[in-house]
């Protein structure tokens, strides 16, 4: 980073941290409060043979896995772009893109617990959904930046804005 520049990492990273929270584990405890409800008072109709909701299991796994490693190269390809739009708006710019890249990748990892309610909607058990709401959150430990990273990132935009190279929105 240059040495006029100097950027307070801890506002950087407030935001899309309580943002990450709420996103994925606020929502998946949500969840499965709605589950749990639902499970106690026999609310769902099951529609599927134990077949049937195999495969949609496995199918569920491998996409939840896919999601998680596609949130973990999506997060190092968005904040590792430029997000500069110019060196006089660098901070506003910095704080925006990195907002935005995190919510990006908050919505791949919190899509797993979605999975588990749906699981659990078509014919699954409480555990199942537990299961999901687990790995999401998990996936959020892997996926949330922290101090370390949001020192990088800062460093990767002011050397992309000392070169010149700032972000060109798709048209």
């Amino acid at each position: 980073m240059s040495n006029e520049r100097k950027f307070d990492i801890n506002r950087l990273l407030i935001k899309p941290v309580y943002i990450g929270l709420f996103l994925n584990i606020m929502l998946p405890i949500i969840f499965l409060a709605i589950v749990y409800y639902v499970d106690k008072n026999g609310g769902r109709n099951i529609n599927y043979d134990a077949d049937t909701y195999n495969k949609f299991f496995w199918i569920f796994c491998v996409v939840a896995i896919a999601e998680g490693v596609t949130a973990f190269i999506v997060k190092q390809k968005l904040f590792f772009s430029p997000m500069i739009k110019s060196k006089e708006t660098f901070e506003d710019d910095l704080l925006k893109g990195f907002m935005t890249a995190s919510i990006i990748c908050y919505a791949f990892t919190s899509g797993i617990g979605v999975y588990g309610l749906v699981l659990f909607l078509i014919g699954g058990t409480f555990e199942t959904a537990v299961l999901f709401f687990l790995i999401s959150m998990i996936a959020y430990q892997f996926i949330r930046p922290r101090y370390a990273f949001a020192e990088k990132v800062v460093a990767a935009q002011d050397k992309f804005a000392q070169e010149g190279r700032f972000f060109q929105p798709k048209k």
